[in-house]
């Protein structure tokens, strides 16, 4: 009864304030909302604090969760299995339930921060559930909240940006690595792999980026700090995946002298593809810059390959491919070519 007195207070003495602030009817449903959630909380056994900091993580205001509570979340990664996939479905209650894009959105980015800073269990665990037949957390395709013009929009983006992380985990259990680990090492793992292993990786991360170059840079993405924050990461995971790319293709030229006929088919598909994927990533970045996004993101430096130094990897498959003979053993384009990697 006392904790029920405090809230009743609380709300009185803050309506009139709402009030003069012009504070919409929606916006006080949502307070009332996040405070019934949380006395709810109260009342249930085992993991009272983990419930708490996922629903003030996914509160209703429309700003960026509050650091401290994401951390709290965040921190069930030193626990064991147990308590990060009781985590994962906490926070997938809540995004299942809601109609309201702000929890919808709040989740999303607190998943997604799960991803980078949540440890190798807490990927693990969101990666179970369609690798193991059950049924998909990120699927958000009948997700709408109807109760505005802009609410219909963003509701769009997050549609899109559910499917976006569904893609970012099935790269990641494809590649078996963490793509926010440091590069150091990486190149020798990539040149132990089998051509065809080469093939695949290369083929995955280009499905990635092909997703990644559907995002719409759009006027909410300006007016709403929570789709920026989300575009802000979308961004910085495209170019981890543009730079793994880079690394693998760069590793093509080396294999030359033992490529089956078969390969080279499949590496020239990868090379034009990758022709054509570049000059689209390249116009978004220019709208972002346009957008002035970029200028707070840690955007790479110098290319790995340049334009000249793929077409010319193009150049020598195609010609190898009509000749039926393998590029870097009849093909003069190739030698040209392998002195510049």
């Amino acid at each position: 009864m006392c904790a029920v007195r405090k809230l009743l207070r609380f709300l009185l003495q803050g309506m009139a304030g709402w009030i003069r602030r012009g504070f919409r009817l929606g916006r006080l449903i949502g307070v009332l909302k996040d405070h019934a959630a949380v006395s709810r909380a109260f009342t249930k056994n085992g993991c009272v604090s983990l419930r708490i900091a996922v629903l003030r993580a996914t509160s209703h205001e429309e700003k960026l969760p509050d650091e401290k509570y994401v951390k709290a979340v965040l921190s069930s990664r030193s626990g064991s299995r147990m308590r990060v996939s009781h985590c994962i479905l906490v926070i997938v209650k809540r995004l299942n339930k809601t109609r309201n894009w702000v929890v919808a959105l709040k989740c999303l980015i607190l998943i997604h921060r799960g991803i980078h800073d949540g440890g190798f269990i807490f990927r693990d665990e969101l990666s179970f559930y369609p690798a193991s037949g059950r049924r998909n957390i990120l699927n958000l395709s009948n997700f709408r909240d109807k109760s505005s013009t802009r609410s219909w929009e963003v509701s769009s983006w997050i549609r899109w940006y559910a499917n976006f992380l569904d893609h970012w985990l099935v790269t990641i259990r494809a590649l078996r690595i963490c793509l926010d680990s440091p590069n150091k090492g990486r190149s020798g793992k990539i040149i132990s792999l089998s051509t065809q292993e080469l093939v695949t990786e290369i083929s995955t991360l280009q499905d990635f980026l092909q997703e990644s170059c559907k995002l719409q840079a759009t006027g909410i993405v300006i007016e709403n700090v929570l789709v920026k924050e989300a575009f802000r990461m979308v961004l910085l995971d495209s170019f981890k995946v543009q730079e793994e790319l880079e690394i693998r293709m760069k590793d093509v030229p080396e294999r030359f002298v033992d490529l089956q006929n078969s390969e080279v088919l499949q590496l020239l598909q990868l090379c034009e593809k990758w022709s054509v994927q570049s000059l689209t990533f390249m116009h978004l970045m220019r709208v972002c810059d346009d957008l002035s996004i970029l200028r707070t993101l840690d955007c790479p430096g110098k290319a790995m390959l340049t334009d000249y130094d793929v077409i010319k990897m193009t150049e020598a498959l195609r010609a190898a491919s009509r000749q039926n003979v393998v590029p870097s053993v009849q093909h003069t384009a190739t030698n040209e070519l392998l002195p510049l990697l």
